[in-house]
């Protein structure tokens, strides 16, 4: 007998609102900044369904099944504006944050991660008083195949090949606090900048080499002192045996089992915001890149789930907005 929850394994409560959720969920189906096959439009949607199926418990036994969950549907997109389909993620992106709900996105393309890190940049890194010094900067966690360090590619600023280097281009987000995972296929000018800037880089290889928790120890070690971290999940980091359903499906990556390690491995990192981009059903078969997406999603939903309860047990809470109350 086939079983059905509701989307994201029932977690999504009907009637649930923004102000009561700690977790929000929204989808953009935009991919006009793809730059080889466009498709990822139609994941949201596609990743929703296949949520069904997924159980509010995470193949390491966390229990989310009372995790406040609020899907709140797709951003309506312009595929011809994307200023102004940037806007409006940022705005959505906005009513999230100040809810006090932590984001995760479901792409579209990887150019939506602009937007998204900009509103978080921008509610997070005010200046302290008059003093002109920063609040405590962003790291970002970046499992992808490529940089994305383009400066422009084509015409364009905006391309998915750029994302990176739009992001690094906001005054809190720093080379020296991106981490990038899964990387294997680098253009001559992002492997430059890579050089100049010093990002932290785990190559594919190294994954395939090394144990998940030695790999996570240089990472957590890299990013000490950073309290605010996003995670960017584009699944063309898995092979493309075990994600065949995207884009630019680039040969040599990770296998689903090393991803989903990596992740339990670096659950001490917190979660300010993260996202899943780049899935493209038309492309997939028998839906294996859209099942991994959302089961993606839930183990994600795992890290938020045990990192409030570190929190409460250490006598305080936070949310997106940052600590909230001691106890």
């Amino acid at each position: 007998m086939k079983i059905e929850r509701d989307i994201w394994g029932g977690l999504n409560g009907e009637g649930r609102s923004l102000q009561d959720a700690q977790v929000a969920i929204v989808g953009v189906p935009f991919d006009s900044a793809a730059c080889y096959r466009r498709g990822a439009a139609f994941a949201p949607d596609k990743m929703r369904e296949m949520s069904k199926r997924c159980h509010p418990l995470t193949e390491r036994f966390v229990d989310i099944s009372d995790l406040r969950v609020c899907d709140l549907g797709d951003i309506d997109v312009d595929p011809l504006d994307w200023p102004a389909t940037y806007n409006r993620i940022d705005r959505q992106l906005q009513e999230v944050i100040h809810a006090g709900a932590v984001p995760i996105v479901l792409g579209g393309d990887h150019s939506i991660s602009f937007p998204v890190v900009r509103a978080l940049h921008n509610h997070h890194s005010p200046f302290r008083g008059n003093s002109g010094v920063p609040s405590q900067p962003f790291g970002l966690v970046w499992f992808d195949a490529h940089p994305d360090l383009m400066h422009t590619y084509g015409v364009s600023k905006y391309s998915h090949a750029c994302t990176l280097r739009r992001i690094l281009e906001l005054n809190n987000i720093k080379p020296r606090h991106v981490v990038m995972i899964g990387v294997r296929k680098v253009e001559p000018e992002e492997y430059e900048f890579m050089q100049e800037t010093g990002i932290y880089c785990v190559h594919a290889s190294e994954v395939a080499r090394y144990p998940a928790d030695a790999i996570a120890e240089g990472i957590r070690e890299h990013l000490s002192g950073v309290t605010r971290v996003y995670w960017s999940f584009d699944i063309d980091v898995l092979d493309p045996a075990f994600a065949p359903g995207t884009g630019i499906p680039t040969p040599a990556g990770l296998t689903t089992r090393q991803l989903f390690d990596l992740v339990y491995a670096l659950r001490e990192l917190p979660v300010t915001g993260a996202d899943i981009v780049e899935v493209a059903p038309p492309f997939d078969h028998a839906d294996i890149t859209s099942f991994a997406a959302a089961t993606l999603v839930m183990e994600i939903l795992g890290l938020i789930k045990t990192q409030r309860e570190s929190e409460r047990r250490a006598g305080y809470t936070t949310t997106s907005v940052g600590v909230q109350s001691v106890r």
